[in-house]
């Protein structure tokens, strides 16, 4: 199985400057990222700059690096399960963007959330008119992919945003009923909802990309595989039983953690490589 890495985890580093650390830590295989950082900044990449994202491709062309994907941009207000549909309509219209510069970048499969909403409604109803939003504006988004080479890989949340749970986001899968679109499957996420290779048991005929990382199921740490609980040798073990071909992507983020990036990237390939059978 390849290795990948988000660039997430270089999101306060401009990213066509922070490509040649990621080669020369080992990685072949990127996810760009696409959001915007702390006070509605572009720091990482914007993807609105077309003269930027050409100079992008080049500099991936020279340094033989592959998007596989690229992580569209969210928000509490960038939701596609906003309930005011002029909300939600911008929220279409960026990810829109996002998928057009992912066809140029030559990527596939496009990561998104189904939701950004408090998964702690008052009532049934509000939970499941949020769904239905997420539904239409993903139907929506695979009209505009439809002669695409892209694939729509929604992302399990964080279990207090909804979709946070594999029954939620199987409910909105089946009832999309599309082979364009799958599941990214967050293992820092999934590991603080359920069992994480019961949830790759469950995602198991959609699992199309990984965001992959470790914590000690309490909190979102996103950390070097064998910074955590998770048994990475069972998980690896599952993804073969439910015949996973893509990338092993790593999702690793610095959140205030103080990390000295280049060390941390050695290291999380150093680990990831000593996972028997991967």
């Amino acid at each position: 199985m390849e290795i990948g890495l988000s660039t997430g985890i270089l999101y306060k580093s401009d990213l066509i400057e922070s490509l040649q650390l990621i080669k020369e830590a080992g990685f072949d295989n990127i996810e760009v990222w696409a959001r915007i950082g702390k006070e509605g900044k572009w720091i990482h990449y914007d993807y609105h700059n077309w003269d930027y994202t050409r100079k992008l491709k080049e500099k991936l062309k020279e340094l033989t690096l592959r998007v596989v994907s690229l992580h569209a941009p969210f928000s509490e207000e960038l939701d596609i399960s906003q309930v005011e549909e002029e909300k939600r309509a911008f929220a279409i219209s960026e990810i829109k963007k996002a998928i057009d510069v992912l066809e140029f970048l030559e990527g596939n499969i496009l990561v998104f959330h189904p939701s950004t909403a408090s998964s702690h409604f008052d009532n049934l109803t509000q939970k499941m008119y949020r769904l239905s939003q997420a539904k239409k504006s993903i139907d929506e988004l695979l009209k505009y992919c439809q002669d695409k080479p892209i694939r729509l890989a929604l992302e399990n949340q964080l279990p207090h945003i909804l979709c946070g749970y594999s029954v939620d986001l199987l409910k909105l899968i089946w009832e999309i009923n599309s082979q364009k679109v799958g599941i990214c499957l967050d293992t820092s996420h999934a590991n603080l909802a359920e069992n994480v290779n019961d949830v790759v048991k469950k995602f198991k005929d959609w699992i199309v990309s990984l965001h992959v990382s470790d914590n000690f199921g309490t909190s979102d740490d996103h950390n070097i595989p064998g910074i955590g609980n998770i048994n990475w040798q069972i998980f690896v073990q599952t993804l073969k039983l439910v015949k996973y071909e893509g990338v092993f992507m790593l999702e690793l983020l610095e959140q205030g953690k103080g990390w000295d990036v280049q060390k941390v990237l050695k290291e999380a390939i150093q680990s990831v490589k000593q996972i028997h059978g991967l």
